[in-house]
C-alpha cells in the first residue's frame, strides 16, 4: 500500500496503489486532489479489508468488480461442470459479451439493462430463444459469483427471459395418416433396404410414442404373448 504524490501538466494529485487481497492480487490504484482525500480512502480499504479477514462474508461488495472478471471466472469453473461442446458455445457468446460490456461495472446489469439487450438484438433480427440463450449465460455468470460470495447479490434479479413465439401444431385425421403411409409403403416396400423407414412411420402413427423411445427400442421389449 502506497500514497504517491504525482504532477502532470502543472496538476498535482495523490495516487493510492493497493492489492485487493495482498500481494500476487490483483492492484487498484485510485487518484486524489488532497492528500487527506488518499489518506482517508486508504485508512477505509484497510479497515474493510480487515473485515473480510474477520468476517469474508461481512464485506462483501461490488466494488472493482467489472463483468470480464466474473465471466472469465465462471468459465474456469465451467470447465468442470459442462461439456466441451457447451463451454465452446459460451466462450464465443461471453467474447461478444465482452467486446459490448465486458468493462462495465457488474452492479449495472439491472433488469432494465438486459431488458434494453434483448431490445437491441432482437432488432438485430434475432428470435427469442436465441436471444435467451444469450441472457441466460449472463444471469448464470452472475448467480455463480452470488454463490461464490464475490458479489453481494445478483443486480439483474427479477430479470424475465422473452416468451417464445410457438406455432399452434396441427395433426392428421386417420384418411390423412392412412395416406401417407400407402404412399411410404410404396416407397420403401417390402424386401427393400428401406423398409426399416416405413415401418418406423407405421409404428409412431400407430402407437404416439416420440422418436427417442423408438429408436431407443430392443428386441426385448417385443411381448409376443400380448399380440392384439
Amino acid at each position: 500500500m502506497s500514497i504517491r504524490k504525482t504532477s502532470k501538466n502543472g496538476v498535482t494529485r495523490w495516487q493510492v496503489r493497493v492489492y485487493e487481497d495482498g500481494r500476487g492480487s490483483k492492484q487498484i490504484g485510485r487518484n486524489f486532489e488532497k492528500k487527506s482525500e488518499a489518506e482517508a480512502w486508504l485508512m477505509e480499504f484497510r479497515q474493510k479489508r480487515a473485515e473480510r479477514v474477520r468476517n469474508p462474508f461481512s464485506a462483501i461488495s461490488f466494488e472493482t468488480k467489472v463483468f470480464s472478471v466474473e465471466a472469465d471466472y465462471w468459465i474456469m469453473n465451467a470447465e468442470l461442470r459442462f461439456s466441451p461442446g457447451h463451454i465452446v458455445k459460451s466462450k464465443a457468446l461471453i467474447k461478444e459479451f465482452i467486446a459490448t460490456f465486458g468493462d462495465m461495472a457488474i452492479e449495472r446489469l439491472t433488469p432494465e439493462f438486459l431488458s434494453r439487450y434483448q431490445l437491441s438484438e432482437s432488432q438485430k433480427g434475432l428470435r427469442p430463444a436465441t436471444i435467451n440463450r444469450k441472457t441466460e449465460i449472463v444471469t448464470a455468470i452472475l448467480n455463480h459469483s452470488v454463490r461464490h460470495r464475490r458479489i453481494p447479490f445478483n443486480p439483474a434479479f427479477g430479470f424475465r427471459k422473452l416468451a417464445k413465439n410457438q406455432k399452434e401444431m396441427s395433426s392428421w385425421n386417420a384418411a390423412e395418416a392412412l395416406d401417407f403411409l400407402q404412399s411410404m409403403n410404396l416407397k420403401y416396400p417390402v424386401g427393400s433396404q428401406g423398409r426399416w423407414v416405413y415401418v418406423v412411420y407405421l409404428l409412431a402413427l400407430n402407437t404416439g410414442i416420440r422418436a427417442g423411445e423408438i429408436w431407443g427400442l430392443q428386441a426385448s421389449d417385443i411381448n409376443e404373448a400380448h399380440q392384439t
